[in-house]
């Protein structure tokens, strides 16, 4: 793949986050407004990711809005 970030809006429960996928980098990040104890397994879009990028390992980072 040539792209160098992925922009993935997603709609959680009336609430959009963001997450931005560098496949290049092995890297994801999520976007979230609402403060929480949330990790990178509270969203079903992960499954998708990783589906989509078969086998890569990807270093996953909650940003803090």
């Amino acid at each position: 793949m040539d792209k160098r970030y992925f922009l993935a809006p997603y709609l959680a429960i009336n609430h959009w986050l963001l997450f931005i996928i560098s496949p290049a980098k092995k890297e994801v990040f999520i976007l979230n407004s609402l403060k929480g104890n949330k990790d990178k397994n509270s969203y079903l879009l992960l499954k998708v990711i990783a589906d989509v990028f078969i086998g890569t390992k990807f270093t996953w980072s909650m940003v803090e809005l």
